[in-house]
């Protein structure tokens, strides 16, 4: 209201509605006529151009068909006379008359005196020379308009042959002279029209402006007083009392929203006091709440902290102001958390492990817990949890301590079972010596089941692991030295085809059993008749699965090898073997002649107890 009242004070410096419609009627009125007097002038301007051309055109002929015979004998005086006669025509300012090799052969100007020079002949500040020489080469009538005058050309004909030229010049005087004429009665008229248009406009004025005003005095009291119960008055049922009446129901409305906003603020002032009484006591439960969570958090034996945007801390509980030496001062100030973490504080919410600098220099690992502070979606800084991990650290290394003390004993066990089993080959290898042939080839094969056990001891207490065992590197090792069971098998070539593989000792030793078994069976069996032949070996792991191939290019499988296989401990031992490292068997003959035995078994132990689960 405070606005509306200082615009009606403004409102006697502006434009009234009265003045307003004054000044319209006024503007419309003077914008027609002064149209109409363009239109006019444009009109009249036009038509004189071309009754002048229309009127001079007749008069150069006519000069040209008098002045054929001055011009045929070459007389200048008869041309010149000629000329004279256009002394009586006010609209001609000179008359020249050319010969017919475009030379100035005569002239007349009224205001000048005749001089027989060609550059007298001349008009001057109309065409300059160059101009009119261009003109009269095309022998044509032509005509040009330049400022307040009128150039024709019009060539003189007889019988067809050119004698010369007329070229008049005729001025526009009687033309400015009489738009001057008709613009001081247009003046005139303006004047008059715009004076019945303001009379005109006194008298329709009142229907519109006197309604326009009793609406403003009574908005200006309604500004001033705040009464919105005044109202006024409808004089007209056109559109200002239209007007009238959509104001008078503006105030009605008006009137009754005040009424309701004083029963809203009344009703509001109460809730504010009701509220604010409800603000305090839960301003007291956050006070109370706070407390209690400052005295738990004071409680914890690891310090907890808050950072800025600038990785300063501001917060922490007791533990932490007694690992930093820091008081409330300090935090107030922000403390610099990069030298006490000995680097930028991390932005991830899973444990990251660091060394943590106390306030007297000394170093201790720790496991920090960072969460993100957001607030209104940006991130204003971090909280986290600091775990002293001295006492873990300490027993890790205990525990790794203890770890590297079995690594060794399990490795001297190793070993020593290899030397026992190492033993058990010499005694045996004794005992050969002293056996006739028949048994010599059995006790053979447990000699080198012997030591085919004793080779995976020695890889596991050479090994930098205890539990996994390199079996592409085992199995070219054991090979060559199968080979040797048989003396008269002594060109044998055997071909590997074998993917780096670590098998867990549980299961190397079976398959390091198999495969002894079968390929001390092809040498026994498989190359009987002969000395030379070939052994393939492949193995290779997809997906957890190995795949162990064993063939040959002997003489293949017998008829009744499913009969003799249940009878045959090499193949029972095989069967029983394969079982124990949960694996599937199978034999077949080879394209090219020969055995193919194929071996399919988990790659480790986990996957071996998840097998036997399912």
């Amino acid at each position: 209201m405070k606005r509306l009242s200082l615009a009606l004070e403004q409102t006697p410096r502006l434009v009234t509605v009265k003045q307003r419609l004054a000044l319209i009627l006024l503007c419309v009125v003077g914008g027609a006529l002064l149209l109409a007097s363009a239109a006019f002038f444009i009109v009249e301007y036009v038509s004189f151009h071309r009754a002048l051309v229309e009127t001079t055109f007749p008069l150069a002929e006519t000069i040209g068909i008098n002045s054929r015979p001055a011009l045929g004998l070459r007389n200048n005086h008869q041309a010149n006379q000629i000329l004279a006669t256009l002394k009586g025509n006010s609209t001609i300012r000179g008359a020249y008359l050319f010969d017919a090799n475009d030379q100035p052969f005569a002239s007349f100007q009224p205001f000048r005196s005749f001089s027989e020079s060609q550059e007298d002949l001349l008009p001057e500040t109309l065409l300059t020379e160059q101009e009119i020489r261009s003109i009269l080469i095309d022998s044509g009538r032509q005509y040009q308009f330049k400022g307040r005058y009128l150039a024709l050309f019009t060539p003189v004909f007889d019988d067809g042959n050119k004698l010369g030229t007329v070229y008049l010049v005729a001025t526009l005087d009687n033309l400015y002279q009489r738009l001057r004429w008709w613009g001081g009665i247009a003046l005139i008229i303006l004047l008059m029209a715009m004076t019945f248009g303001f009379i005109l406009a006194q008298r329709l004025q009142q229907s519109i402006s006197h309604p326009v005003a009793q609406l403003v005095e009574t908005m200006r009291q309604v500004s001033l007083s705040n009464d919105f119960s005044l109202r006024t008055e409808k004089l007209a049922h056109d559109e200002l009392g239209l007007l009238a009446d959509g104001f008078n129901t503006m105030l009605e409305q008006v009137q009754l929203r005040d009424r309701y906003l004083e029963e809203a603020n009344r009703f509001l002032e109460q809730r504010v006091k009701q509220r604010t009484q409800e603000l305090e006591q839960s301003n007291h439960e956050l006070i109370a709440s706070r407390e209690r969570f400052l005295q738990m958090v004071d409680l914890l034996p690891q310090p907890v902290f808050e950072t800025d945007h600038n990785e300063k801390m501001i917060f922490t509980n007791r533990a932490g102001r007694q690992t930093f030496a820091c008081d409330a001062d300090d935090l107030r100030e922000g403390i610099p958390l990069a030298p006490l973490f000995d680097g930028p504080l991390p932005s991830t919410e899973t444990p990251n492990e660091r060394l943590l600098r106390t306030h007297n220099g000394q170093q201790f690992p720790a496991l920090i817990y960072t969460a993100p502070l957001i607030r209104n979606g940006r991130t204003e800084g971090q909280r986290g949890l600091i775990i002293d991990i001295t006492d873990r650290k300490r027993i890790e290394e205990q525990v790794r301590a203890s770890l590297r003390e079995k690594e060794v004993l399990l490795r001297e066990i190793h070993h020593r079972v290899k030397n026992n089993l190492q033993i058990i080959t010499s005694l045996i290898n004794l005992q050969l010596r002293k056996t006739p042939g028949a048994l010599r080839g059995e006790i053979e094969i447990l000699r080198q089941r012997i030591r085919t056990i004793g080779q995976i001891h020695e890889k596991l207490y050479r090994s930098d692991d205890l539990s996994l065992i390199d079996f592409d590197i085992y199995l070219k090792e054991l090979a060559p030295q199968l080979l040797h069971l048989d003396p008269g098998k002594t060109d044998i070539t055997i071909h590997h085809d074998l993917e780096p593989l670590q098998l867990d000792v549980g299961i190397a030793t079976p398959c390091g059993m198999i495969v002894t078994e079968l390929l001390t069976n092809t040498i026994k069996y498989a190359f009987a008749e002969r000395t030379r032949g070939e052994v393939f070996l492949f193995a290779a792991t997809r997906d957890g699965e190995v795949t162990l191939r064993l063939g040959d290019n002997g003489i293949g499988l017998p008829k009744d090898f499913e009969t003799n296989r249940r009878k045959s401990l090499g193949t029972q031992l095989i069967q029983s073997f394969t079982s124990q490292i949960g694996g599937v068997i199978h034999y077949t003959q080879r394209a090219g002649g020969g055995t193919e035995v194929e071996i399919r078994f988990p790659q480790t132990l986990s996957d071996l107890r998840q097998q036997r689960q399912a």
